[in-house]
Order: structure tokens, then sequence, then C-alpha cells
């Protein structure tokens, strides 16, 4: 998430849509935890807006 503050990403996305998309991240390069089906729905977040911020962090991973 500190990579976050670098970027615009903390200004374009609320505290709980960058939570969720760091936590799907993780997921996604590290297989961290465990697959649920749209646990992100419950902190009010969409599955587009997830995939979008994780996006951005695994980019932003891969460019260092």
């Amino acid at each position: 998430l500190g990579d976050s503050l670098v970027s615009d990403m903390c200004i374009r996305y609320g505290a709980h849509s960058m939570a969720c998309g760091a936590l799907s991240a993780a997921h996604q390069m590290y297989n961290v935890l465990p697959a649920k089906d749209k646990w992100f729905l419950e902190c009010d977040v969409s599955e587009r807006m997830v995939s979008a911020v994780a996006s951005e962090f695994i980019e932003m991973i891969k460019m260092k």
C-alpha cells in the first residue's frame, strides 16, 4: 500500500477500495488468502473496482 502514495491511486480510490484491491492483488500474486466468492461486497466495493485497483497494484509491483 505504501507504493500507492507515490501515485494518484489514493486520490482516485477510497480507502475500502484500496484495501480490497491490495488484498486481491496479494491473493493473485502470492495466493496468500483463501478464495472466497464476493468477500469484497461486505466492504461495499464492486468486483469491477477491486479488479481495477488490484491490477494497478500488480503493475506497480512489477515495475519495481
